[in-house]
């Protein structure tokens, strides 16, 4: 059998090895930084999948403090998605941290990122 070799043979490669191994919900839902803690199949059809924030740690948004103490954890249902043509309802844990200034006025804070935003 032929198998074609030389520089018009452009065979995938792996930045890192950080890459080789992202989580499922990084690959398909382009999350960064979540981790797949269940998938199910619906009784009506369809899928949920939930996914749980890795974060330890993140700063209040009004004065800027670094907070690792967690309040409790909240579920971010994300809009129904079609993957594969099946359609997907993405639940997302993420921490509710609390703010660690005596200043500050806000005294909770759940954890935002850009693909995820606030009340999305």
């Amino acid at each position: 059998m032929f198998q074609p070799t030389g520089p018009h043979l452009f065979l995938p490669t792996v930045s890192s090895v950080i890459d080789a191994v992202r989580d499922p919900v990084s690959v398909v839902f382009n999350l960064p930084g979540y981790q797949v803690l269940s998938a199910c199949d619906l009784p009506l059809g369809g899928r949920r999948v939930t996914a749980v924030a890795n974060s330890t740690e993140a700063a209040c948004p009004d004065c800027g403090v670094i907070s690792a103490r967690v309040h409790q954890r909240t579920r971010q249902r994300v809009k129904d998605l079609g993957v594969g043509g099946k359609d997907i309802e993405l639940i997302v844990i993420k921490p509710r941290f609390l703010c660690t200034e005596a200043g500050c006025a806000r005294r909770t804070f759940t954890q935002v990122t850009s693909q995820l935003p606030f009340r999305a």
